[in-house]
């Protein structure tokens, strides 16, 4: 198995925290859960990143604003869901409410659905969604 952490080539010193192990679509993956430091300065490690670009593929229109997305979310340093609204106006609580966060992607077209661990400065993919799958998932 091949473990690759991106910015670990660059010379980045990484922190290990924890490691897991667990299933989904009935393929094991591997996620390493790390805070990267680089110059005092710590950022967000986004889990699932390549899952998240192979869902949201197909969906050409949203490209774009998730590549902005995912350039604030690595720097975001928020510590609660509250900071975490103040970068991210439409962030709405979904699902598991202590975590599960939902995004407005293309001026709510898409949801992207996300895992936020706030003290670990750790998020997860969970789900990429258009609007109307979203509301018959989540609001039925």
């Amino acid at each position: 198995m091949r473990l690759e952490i991106p910015l670990a080539r660059k010379g980045y010193p990484i922190k290990y925290h924890s490691m897991s192990i667990y299933a989904t679509n009935s393929l094991a993956f591997l996620s390493i859960y790390a805070t990267i430091d680089y110059k005092g300065e710590s950022f967000v490690i986004l889990i699932n990143e390549r899952k998240m670009l192979k869902e949201t593929k197909k969906y050409n229109k949203a490209g774009k604003e998730l590549e902005a997305f995912k350039v604030v979310l690595k720097n975001c340093k928020a510590t609660c869901f509250r900071e975490f609204k103040e970068q991210f106006p439409s962030a709405d609580r979904v699902g598991d409410k202590e975590v599960e966060v939902c995004i407005d992607i293309n001026r709510n077209v898409y949801r992207l659905i996300i895992k936020n661990y706030y003290g670990e400065q750790r998020t997860v993919f969970k789900e990429f969604l258009t609007h109307d799958a979203y509301m018959r998932k989540y609001r039925s």
